[in-house]
């Protein structure tokens, strides 16, 4: 069963059509993109769930049973250096984030499938390789795990953006992604949604690219691009949809210094999206 629910929800976002949330949520279809495979990454990299573009390199995370170290990768996917966090262990990093000003990176351990999980954390790294906890939870949720209607409280897309960040959650329940938002300062934080929109899709990853003004979602089989005006990331307006081939698990995206969007499935295979 491990094996087959995995495939069970990648088969069923990789078919879902895009039409409803084209009437409902007021995407429209892209026709503005290309997608080129490029590299595969670093056999280093076990699984790649996350990544971020940071002083030249995409760096890059595995999830649950992977060792705690962050990777940082060339164009060609080569590793060029490793971070191994300090007492950091990897129940299960799901989300990754960086703050490019002040050079921190944030490591979101809030992979939670099965809705149980009551120790949520999100770790903040600064450049000296210090590491801050800001523990979370769901000011909503009562039940570990919830009904099966209510499996709402799994989030692997974080993004970073003036001293807040904003994490979007992967729904097993109703089509509805929640949107957190929490100061980086916060000691400890229950989450309430500041938005909620109605996306078929079960979201792994996200990217925010500050001078365009686009953010981006990842789906298993989707990307839906928004547009941020006056750097108000959480009220982002929905513009763009795709459907993306069979990529296998997509869960890890992120834009580099030219405004190319990055991604890679979790066996190291890895593209590029750019404008046509």
């Amino acid at each position: 069963m491990k094996i087959l629910l995995p495939i069970y929800f990648l088969l069923k976002n990789l078919f879902a059509g895009c039409h409803q949330e084209i009437k409902y949520s007021g995407f429209e279809r892209d026709h503005e993109h290309r997608i080129e495979r490029v590299t595969n990454l670093d056999t280093r990299v076990e699984e790649c769930s996350g990544m971020v573009y940071a002083n030249g390199l995409l760096w890059t995370l595995g999830d649950s049973g992977t060792k705690p170290e962050l990777y940082g990768l060339d164009s060609n996917g080569t590793c060029k250096e490793v971070i191994t966090p300090p007492s950091l262990h990897n129940k299960d990093w799901e989300a990754f984030a960086e703050d490019r000003k002040n050079n921190r990176f944030f490591i979101g351990d809030i992979g939670n499938n099965g809705n149980k999980r009551k120790d949520l954390k999100i770790y903040a790294l600064d450049s000296n390789r210090q590491v801050r906890i800001i523990p979370i939870a769901y000011a909503l949720q009562e039940e570990f795990p919830p009904n099966k209607k209510l499996k709402n409280y799994d989030c692997e897309a974080m993004v970073y953006a003036h001293d807040s960040l904003i994490l979007f959650s992967k729904n097993r329940g109703v089509p509805l992604v929640s949107w957190y938002s929490l100061s980086t300062a916060a000691e400890q934080k229950k989450l309430l949604p500041v938005r909620q929109l109605f996306m078929k899709g079960m979201i792994t990853d996200a990217a925010y690219h500050e001078p365009s003004g686009q953010l981006v979602l990842l789906a298993y089989g989707k990307l839906y691009w928004f547009k941020v005006e006056n750097q108000n990331v959480e009220h982002a307006k929905p513009w763009l949809i795709r459907k993306i081939p069979f990529y296998g698990q997509t869960e890890a995206i992120c834009f580099d210094d030219k405004g190319n969007l990055h991604l890679s499935n979790e066996k190291g295979k890895h593209w590029i999206v750019k404008e046509k």
